[in-house]
């Protein structure tokens, strides 16, 4: 819409700004935040939220609300080292397979929903895996990227599961992680 009425830019452009005025003075609203992250989404202008957060201190609370809305545009930005924020993958992986199993266990067995949410959070947690693999193959931790690779396909070993983790190592180049996941 924007594209064609140029209020229309100028108001989602406006709206953009205030919220990224408050996400650089430090706003961990995470409403704020999500916000801002998707105006520049609709306005094409997804870089500008790179700059925020690259002006963001290293260890501020906002700095790490915004990353978790980011890991594509890091991924395609090749910046592997903000995907992980530090970890080794396999962590974050447990963390997000232990919330698919509290999730589970909290609709139960009977649940009529339980099959639908179950194939949709699963998909959801192999995909976060692949994109910690993704990082580890891009910054060439092939070891830690294997060991990952086994957790995701303990978790998850369906052709599918395989083809999403060669797929992230022939994204980030690493040649030697590719040839291990198409075995």
């Amino acid at each position: 819409m924007a594209a064609h009425y140029p209020l229309a830019q100028q108001a989602l452009e406006t709206r953009r700004d205030e919220r990224q005025a408050k996400v650089a003075a430090g706003s961990t609203d995470f409403q704020t935040i999500q916000d801002l992250v998707s105006l520049n989404k609709a306005l094409g202008q997804e870089t500008k939220n790179l700059a925020v957060f690259d002006q963001l201190p290293a260890d501020s609370k906002t700095r790490n609300l915004i990353s978790r809305l980011l890991t594509d545009q890091f991924l395609e930005a090749k910046r592997y080292a903000d995907v992980l924020q530090g970890t080794d993958g396999r962590s974050a992986f447990r963390k997000a397979v232990e919330q698919f199993n509290m999730t589970l266990d909290f609709l139960g067995k009977d649940n009529p929903m339980r099959k639908q949410v179950e194939e949709n959070l699963r998909q959801f947690t192999v995909t976060a895996g692949a994109h910690y693999f993704e990082a580890l193959a891009g910054l060439k931790r092939n070891q830690d990227g294997k060991d990952l690779a086994g957790q995701i396909l303990k978790f998850d070993s369906s052709q599918a599961t395989r083809t999403l983790l060669a797929d992230a190592a022939q994204r980030a180049e690493n040649a030697e992680l590719t040839q291990y996941m198409s075995q």
